[in-house]
């Protein structure tokens, strides 16, 4: 499903990622853990094919992506509902613009804003925006779903409630490639399968489970 083949980055004369090898089968959800600036977003850049690497090659099974970012990257012009459905409008084939809306309801109902759907990002707290970013990327029933820390930017009282939701939506999708980029190694309890640090460039493996 996705496969970094002895994959290298640098930008300018700092070498973020040296000869990284990974390779994720259907159903595997992995975390990755490591320090500010150590390449954890660029490794999943190179898997969502927003960045090159100098060396080494980058393939995944699928192009069928779902990103969630540690800021929700909303359009603030667009409700909650209209910013599902821009994703499910640009990634489905053709589907139906009502079987489209049905599909944004039932991703909104999944994160528990069924009576936000109208909502502009301004009116939504924090904790409800990435609620939404994380309704419009399983809206488009990923094969993959990056996660770079997606909570991160919560206080306390919202990030327990939204990963309690998080690892309930990746279990309902046994078959998704998942990796999960925290520095909270915590997160990572009872949902993923091995964990990865990147230290000095390189990807190590930490364990087999949390």
């Amino acid at each position: 499903m996705i496969q970094l083949n002895h994959a290298s980055k640098s930008y300018g004369s700092k070498v973020v990622l040296q000869d990284i090898c990974l390779n994720l089968n259907k159903g595997d959800v992995v975390g990755l853990l490591g320090p500010s600036g150590s390449g954890k977003s660029t490794i999943l850049g190179l898997i969502a094919k927003v960045i090159q690497p100098d060396r080494g090659g980058c393939g995944t099974a699928s192009d069928h992506i779902g990103y969630v970012f540690q800021d929700h990257r909303l359009l603030p012009w667009k409700t909650a509902l209209e910013n599902v459905l821009f994703a499910l409008e640009a990634t489905s084939d053709k589907s139906s613009q009502s079987n489209m809306k049905q599909r944004a309801r039932k991703a909104l109902t999944d994160v528990g804003l069924e009576k936000a759907t109208h909502y502009f990002p301004k009116q939504l707290s924090g904790g409800m925006c990435q609620r939404v970013s994380i309704a419009r990327a399983f809206a488009i029933e990923p094969d993959i779903l990056l996660l770079d820390e997606p909570l991160s930017a919560l206080d306390s009282s919202r990030r327990s409630s939204i990963l309690a939701d998080l690892k309930r939506m990746i279990r309902q999708r046994p078959d998704m490639a998942v990796i999960y980029v925290t520095h909270n190694r915590n997160e990572l309890a009872d949902i993923v399968k091995y964990t990865y640090e990147i230290s000095g460039g390189q990807l190590l493996l930490a364990d087999k489970s949390i």
